[in-house]
């Protein structure tokens, strides 16, 4: 079985990919990572909170509408689907990050 440090919940893991994203923007230059990084997480992080805010609204929906209960199943895959790839994106970015980490440390010991 494969673990994951990333939080299950949607908003938990938003406000983690949120919290990565800023430590990516204030320590760019220390860390030497380039902005392209930090954009891609943002682009993941945006796309996640959008398919999460409209599955909820069409779920709510859903109980009053036939129409929009015919769209549940779609807004949940695409749902899914987004925080799927923000934990893909989270998971590349911070493996990203602890080997210009070690890099650094290993050039630090080596001088």
């Amino acid at each position: 079985m494969k673990v994951s440090p990333l939080p299950d919940d949607a908003d938990a893991l938003i406000a983690f990919g949120e919290g990565v994203a800023t430590v990516l923007a204030e320590k760019r230059e220390e860390l030497g990572v380039s902005a392209e990084l930090e954009r891609l997480l943002r682009s993941s992080i945006v796309s996640a909170t959008v398919e999460v805010s409209t599955y909820t609204v069409v779920a709510a929906c859903a109980k009053k509408s036939a129409v929009a209960e015919g769209y549940v199943a779609l807004a949940k895959a695409r749902c899914n689907r987004s925080l799927q790839k923000l934990r893909r994106r989270l998971t590349r970015t911070i493996g990203q990050l602890s080997r210009l980490i070690e890099e650094k440390a290993l050039s630090e010991i080596s001088i």
